[in-house]
């Protein structure tokens, strides 16, 4: 995961990594790999209410079967080119 983050994080303004490994395995995957802004996560049928922030990333799980659905804002700043 590192060498993709590190390959991608210069080419695009928000990292988004797009999880079915579970609250955890998310968790332990942020700790270990700095440069990803948000895990859209699922697997483990987890209802965040609040978005879990590690190591600089938004881990947000949603429960299962679309029995709850969490809507976030994504704000970001991106520098202008003069």
């Amino acid at each position: 995961a590192s060498d993709l983050v590190a390959a991608h994080r210069g080419e695009v303004d928000l990292l988004v990594h797009v999880s079915h490994l579970g609250v955890q395995s998310d968790v332990e995957l942020c700790e270990a790999v700095a440069g990803i802004d948000i895990v859209l996560g699922g697997h483990s049928h987890t209802v965040l209410n609040e978005v879990r922030l590690v190591n600089g990333a938004s881990i947000i799980h949603c429960g299962c079967c679309i029995c709850s659905a969490l809507a976030t804002h994504v704000r970001a700043v991106v520098p202008r080119v003069a």
